[in-house]
């Protein structure tokens, strides 16, 4: 099973979320742990440069207008943001 991490700027975009959003994220999160392959994740790589000094970002949906971005080094991934979609693309 995968690790997961929050960076600063995750927990910052986190804790700024609407309190009825919070929840929702920890599902989401317990799933990609678990199975970062299940469909409700519709987990994709982003192109280009989404964050500045990171490469290949990672994209997974909370729910229709809520994402987060992360990264994988081996089995640990790092949570970098999280927030509405249209905020990172």
């Amino acid at each position: 099973m995968a690790q997961l991490k929050w960076s600063a700027s995750f927990k910052k975009d986190y804790l700024g979320l609407p309190e009825d959003m919070k929840k929702r994220p920890q599902k989401q999160f317990r799933l990609l742990k678990q199975n970062p392959k299940h469909p409700s994740l519709q987990i994709k790589k982003t192109k280009g440069e989404v964050l500045r000094g990171y490469t290949d970002v990672f994209e997974g949906r909370i729910n229709n207008n809520y994402r987060f971005l992360f990264v994988i080094d081996n089995d640990v991934f790092t949570l970098l943001r999280c927030g509405k979609h249209d905020e990172f693309f």
